[in-house]
């Protein structure tokens, strides 16, 4: 004998896709204009000093966080060396 297990049945939902507005007005309104989203790159306002502080801070916050994993479970072992 052969037995299935089926899912629960999902709700699906859809959306209109008609955008006027509530206002006689706005019966067809305009569409919107194109946002640049490109992202700005440029480089960090920082010293070399800053940077190096802030990133020995955060090895030191991880391998904090990692030896604690370490204590709670034997197979993780946990070094960190320059």
């Amino acid at each position: 004998m052969l037995y299935f297990c089926l899912p629960a049945p999902r709700n699906f939902q859809t959306t209109s896709s008609y955008h006027a507005g509530i206002m006689p007005e706005t019966d067809k309104p305009a569409p919107r204009e194109a946002q640049d989203n490109e992202p700005v790159l440029r480089p960090a306002e920082q010293t070399e000093e800053e940077f190096h502080q802030r990133s020995e801070d955060f090895l030191q916050n991880l391998v904090e966080r990692l030896e604690q994993l370490q204590d709670k479970n034997s197979a993780l072992e946990v070094e960190y060396s320059v």
